[in-house]
């Protein structure tokens, strides 16, 4: 019989005055920045590893798990995708200032499934048909509002190198190169005049343009 696999979902949030810590003792230990422990005790207090080891002293006031015959591991971090969202793409090609956070459904079934899977980290990114999506978030796969489930807001820029339907690829590249100049050409009038605003529909592209902002960009092909 497998034996059964407990993921612990140690940056998940608590919730608040939750300061009691959580211990899981006897498991199978796989720390994956150290080597495996056979057995051994987890501390965890307030969603961070407190302590890990065969002898780690369990405090008084712990909620304890018996782990035996159990494997506890790091839940894994889903890079890039777009479960979670109302709607994954705009109908206008270059939106850098919408976000992904506008559009996550926090009580999407996909956050449940992303939960059996053992996937405690989701990038969550504007899907592959538009040119310039927008900005990404990183969340937790578990709270009842987005603000919950949030780790980091607008921490990078979806770009697209997947042509639009009805378009080529030669002309895709083409509008990119026509929006990158265009935001650049709109920061040096800025720049030139300092009392003049930026534009905040191209704000974000003139941060990545600066290496403000990172950038991630999808190529399907070579």
């Amino acid at each position: 019989m497998t034996k059964a696999l407990l993921l612990v979902l140690a940056l998940l949030p608590v919730q608040a005055g939750e300061d009691a810590p959580l211990v899981i003792k006897g498991a199978r230990l796989i720390p994956v920045s150290g080597p495996d422990l056979a057995t051994g005790t987890l501390v965890l207090r307030r969603g961070k590893i407190e302590a890990l080891g065969r002898d780690v002293e369990i405090p008084w006031d712990a909620r304890v798990i018996d782990g035996t015959k159990k494997v506890v591991m790091p839940g894994y971090v889903e890079v890039h995708g777009f479960r979670g969202m109302d709607r994954t793409n705009e109908r206008i090609p270059s939106v850098p200032f919408v976000s992904t956070f506008d559009a996550i459904n926090p009580v999407d079934p996909a956050f449940q499934e992303a939960l059996r899977q053992g996937i405690t980290t989701l990038g969550i990114h504007p899907g592959n048909e538009t040119l310039i999506g927008g900005q990404s978030c990183v969340v937790r796969p578990v709270g009842v509002t987005t603000e919950s489930m949030i780790v980091a807001r607008n921490v990078a820029l979806k770009i697209s190198l997947n042509p639009r339907p009805g378009m080529s690829r030669m002309a895709h590249m083409a509008a990119l190169r026509r929006e990158l100049q265009e935001a650049a050409e709109a920061a040096k009038v800025a720049a030139d005049k300092k009392d003049a605003e930026p534009d905040p529909r191209r704000e974000p592209l003139l941060r990545a343009l600066k290496g403000q902002l990172p950038v991630f960009i999808y190529c399907p092909t070579a």
